[in-house]
């Protein structure tokens, strides 16, 4: 059966096919291409950053800390072809080697433990920390309730990869094994955690220049907290409620949840004291606008 077009149909096709001409134009743009790769980095992250902690490791002068983690779910054939790392009936595996490990909870109380045994607080420091490995680190202690005692013993971070980004400048590759191979003409088991911090303790301690500039690298332990937090202000900022600066500012200890109750407690007040209190310093926290403040109200309350 053949069914010959009305003129409503055509005037549809036609306005159907400057939207798709329109769309396939956008499509071929610079800005719109970087945004797809921005987003589907931001999904790859977010799964990667929930993925199980099965080696943790942690290496100083004179102290070194290593565990194997039983994991909450089975080790893919992918991520066991590139740790050596397998997990069958409740033993664990290393490069078919039977190792010991721990269910989670006792091995971060260990890790805890030996922190804090140092007399003045450690600084965590890591090879592409800031992107990676904090954020897996936040997600599996938050999720044991561990964070905030995880917290007590140490200084904050330090991501190796942006120090030497940072000083030596200009360089093709910034992957640890690269810079151990150039700098110290050696190589690695690269996805073991303790030959990754063996190698990155020596590769930063052969390079004592590095250590002047520690303080300027150092980012606050409650980073991954506060990008954390960052995620929950994501549809104030879609909703062009706020901007992203002062989503920023807001998730340096504050997420939406906070707006919502302070909502619930005592309404708009309770929203403009929230946002609008002074720090130590007598800069204001969030905004003290009033059309913003009412703006975030009315979304938390339409949502809440």
């Amino acid at each position: 059966m053949g069914l010959s077009p009305g003129n409503f149909t055509i005037k549809r096709a036609t306005l159907m096919d400057k939207i798709r001409k329109k769309y396939s134009k956008l499509q071929k743009t610079r800005k719109y291409k970087r945004r797809r790769i921005e987003l589907k980095s931001e999904k790859s992250n977010s799964n990667a950053r929930q993925s199980d902690i099965v080696q943790i490791a942690a290496v100083t002068e004179y102290e070194t800390f290593s565990a194997y983690v039983m994991p909450s779910k089975k080790i893919t054939p992918q991520a066991s072809d590139i740790t050596k790392l397998t997990f069958f009936n409740g033993q664990m595996y290393y490069d078919e080697v039977p190792v010991e490990s721990s269910p989670p909870f006792e091995v971060f109380t260990s890790l805890i433990a030996f922190l804090s045994k140092f007399p003045s607080k450690p600084t965590v420091v890591g090879h592409n920390i800031k992107t990676f490995d904090c954020h897996i680190l936040y997600n599996q202690l938050n999720k044991l309730k561990m964070w905030d005692e995880f917290c007590l013993y140490f200084n904050g971070f330090i991501d190796t990869r942006i120090l030497f980004r940072s000083e030596y400048p200009g360089r093709q590759s910034y992957k640890q094994c690269d810079l151990v191979s150039d700098f110290l003409g050696e190589s690695y088991d690269a996805h073991n955690a303790l030959y990754d911090c063996k190698s990155l303790f020596k590769l930063v301690r052969s390079h004592g220049n590095l250590a002047s500039h520690f303080c300027k690298h150092t980012f606050d332990g409650m980073y991954p907290k506060y990008c954390q937090n960052d995620l929950s202000f994501k549809a104030l900022v879609e909703n062009k409620v706020m901007s992203k600066q002062l989503a920023k500012a807001a998730s340096t200890g504050l997420c939406k949840k906070h707006f919502i109750l302070s909502i619930q407690r005592n309404g708009i007040d309770g929203l403009r004291a929230l946002l609008s209190q002074k720090k130590s310093s007598g800069v204001v926290r969030v905004t003290a606008s009033k059309s913003i403040i009412q703006k975030v109200y009315d979304f938390c309350y339409n949502v809440k």
